[in-house]
């Protein structure tokens, strides 16, 4: 007999019968859920009673647990004349046959010595247990602790066992989602870690592997002081044989500003220069503290191919110049300073970021910690320096382009002049864009960039203005990729643009191979970030697709596709079924871009999924008066190319609100 009851304990709670249930209040929600985790066995009343009515007399909670049995049988309904609750004077059972309960089935798959079996419960646990329930007093609330960290324990040695067994690729992906879903709420559990570095090795990542490790041996010491134990470092000291010898940090930052300036194209390509952070103190001698910062910035900025990093040799004579001085002598656009203050345990760093031709600050930070943590401060502030450097060198290009004559730019300033006008999106737009592009293309023929333009505009022309001709225009677009990349393989945006085009054409796995390769040319891309989410959105892996989409937001805060960042997002959340946040993330892209209508559909959805009825039919009947003719076409570019569990249920809930 088919289960009448899906019961999802897991991440949110939530329970489908022939409907959504609502139940009345969180303790008869909370008096479900319990009873469906103990896998058909009978509770006495007197148990439930103390549970969840412990405040009250016997009187009050005998009578509170047979009105909220009562809602339970209404609410919950029947299959087929089958009662969903078996009761008694004593006790009370849920009749296992007629619930499908997640968190039940992830206990009894994860125990399975089959690979697919331990795919299946890893892809069960996509969130903690009743994640999203406040529980209503203390009874309730250690029983929702004690099962929360025992389902934990089980999911942290599933995770490790299933990346250790695996054979195929989608085990592999499995092992990889959960560990990135564990070390998102614990970011010390070292089982996840080990995992990820397993599945790393086992594709062949080394340098993700290693970057894992070294990932995992700073939250340690950071929030417990200690090493990872022996089982990880015997894990990656496996790699490590036969392995060339790496060049230095002074190295490789070296030879990333210099070889890069040898080498550089016909093309312009951004530089910065790094000036020694200041020390400022008592100890004179501890100026290696803020050398050593001064180290890892040069090293992190170095991994950005599109930016030529000035050598430390080069830069560090040159540290009590004003910036248009630093201009004249080494030639760079943007200078990062900083300085970093101790006083007594105390300390503060600053970090700024100069447009050396204006001499204007355009990014500035203030961090202040004590000095026992300092190693964990000085990553803190690189990671962050690094983060959100590329983005604002991007947006004040795109501003400087934008304050020129026309007739006066170059390939470059034509190109970002460009994508302002991708920005704002109106069918004119684009054909400003394309025709800054094409001249971009003209003026320098070896700038991929300028190709990969006009693909871009050729794709939001196929999902937003011409949907009739979608097929043509990712054909142009990806012809164009593949002339940009013929140009320059390396260029991060060209690698995006295609991955990004291979999506729309439904080839995932493609995709996938080519952003990942547009990341490892630059980390911080935040357009690869945002591509990357929609690919593993696409393929179900959600959580995945949301770490990276939300990466991307916070490595661009005032980016203008925001909208398209939190449609994403609020995509991500849908997969999940976390439809409270996806409710608030489809509301804010709503916010930003009234007219768009991906996210009004997706803020239609998530009002209906939240319980917000009234607002849900309003917004659908808004949607229908202001584009009926365009409402099928943005549906259907929602739910294609997903999986299919994805597709259909978004459709059927298009449907049931008239947007389809």
């Amino acid at each position: 007999m088919a289960k009448s009851v899906k019961v999802k304990l897991l991440g949110d709670f939530e329970v489908v019968g022939s409907t959504r249930c609502h139940f009345p209040t969180r303790k008869t929600g909370l008096l479900f859920a319990y009873l469906a985790m103990q896998g058909g066995a009978a509770v006495s009343r007197d148990k439930l009673k103390l549970l969840f009515w412990s405040d009250r007399s016997e009187q009050q909670a005998a009578g509170s647990l047979r009105r909220s049995l009562s809602d339970i049988r209404s609410i919950v309904g029947e299959a087929e004349g089958a009662p969903i609750l078996v009761t008694s004077k004593t006790d009370v059972a849920l009749v296992a046959e007629q619930a499908d309960v997640d968190a039940f089935t992830f206990e009894r798959l994860a125990t399975s010595p089959e690979e697919e079996a331990l795919k299946d419960a890893a892809n069960l646990y996509i969130g903690d247990f009743l994640a999203t329930v406040v529980p209503p007093d203390s009874g309730t609330d250690a029983w929702i602790k004690l099962e929360t960290q025992r389902l934990k324990n089980i999911a942290t040695g599933l995770v490790e066992r299933l990346a250790e067994v695996s054979k195929t690729q989608e085990g592999l992906d499995a092992a990889e989602a959960l560990a990135l879903r564990l070390l998102h709420a614990d970011s010390i559990c070292e089982e996840a870690h080990r995992a990820l570095i397993f599945c790393f090795l086992k594709s062949g990542r080394e340098n993700a592997a290693k970057r894992q490790y070294e990932d995992c041996t700073a939250e340690l010491l950071e929030h417990l002081g200690a090493e990872p134990e022996e089982k990880t470092r015997r894990l990656l000291n496996k790699s490590n044989q036969a392995q060339p010898k790496e060049r230095t940090k002074e190295e490789l930052s070296t030879a990333a500003g210099e070889e890069a300036i040898a080498t550089a194209s016909e093309v312009r390509r951004l530089s910065i220069a790094v000036l020694p952070i200041h020390y400022i103190g008592p100890d004179a001698d501890q100026q290696f503290f803020a050398d050593g910062m001064t180290d890892e910035l040069l090293m992190e900025l170095s991994r950005i191919r599109e930016l030529v990093v000035i050598s430390r040799q080069s830069s560090g004579a040159l540290k009590d110049l004003q910036p248009a001085e630093v201009r004249e002598s080494l030639g760079v656009d943007y200078l990062v300073s900083g300085s970093l203050r101790r006083s007594g345990a105390a300390l503060r760093v600053t970090a700024q970021l100069i447009d050396t031709e204006t001499g204007a600050q355009i990014w500035a930070r203030r961090f202040e910690r004590t000095f026992d943590d300092f190693f964990a401060l000085q990553d803190e502030i690189t990671q962050s320096v690094v983060e959100s450097i590329y983005p604002e060198i991007t947006s004040n290009e795109l501003e400087a382009a934008l304050r020129k004559p026309d007739n006066t730019l170059t390939a470059w300033e034509m190109f970002h002049r460009g994508m302002w006008h991708v920005h704002q999106g109106s069918a004119d737009d684009l054909e400003m864009a394309s025709s800054y592009f094409e001249r971009a293309a003209s003026e320098s023929p070896r700038y991929a960039s300028a190709y990969s333009g006009q693909a871009c505009v050729a794709l939001i022309r196929a999902t937003t203005h011409d949907a009739a001709n979608c097929r043509d225009l990712t054909k142009l677009a990806l012809e164009l990729g593949e002339t940009a990349l013929s140009v320059d393989r390396t260029d991060s945006y060209s690698l995006t643009i295609h991955a990004s085009a291979l999506t729309i054409d439904g080839r995932l796995q493609d995709a996938h191979a080519y952003v990942e390769e547009a990341l490892q040319h630059n980390p911080n891309l935040v357009m690869a970030l945002y591509c990357r989410a929609q690919i593993l959105m696409r393929g179900g892996r959600y959580s995945d697709a949301l770490g990276s989409v939300e990466s991307a937001i916070v490595r661009s805060p005032r980016d203008p596709q925001m909208a398209s960042f939190l449609t994403l997002k609020a995509c991500c959340e849908y997969g999940l079924e976390n439809y409270t946040a996806m409710y608030e993330t489809s509301k804010a892209a709503a916010r930003i871009r009234a007219s768009d209508n991906w996210s009004q559909l997706l803020a239609a959805v998530a009002a209906d999924h939240a319980g917000h009825l009234d607002e849900a039919s309003a917004i659908s009947g808004a949607l229908r008066e202001r584009c009926p003719e365009a409402l099928a076409s943005s549906a259907s570019f929602l739910t294609e190319n997903t999986t299919a569990e994805f597709g259909q249920k978004l459709k059927a809930d298009f449907e049931r609100l008239g947007l389809s």
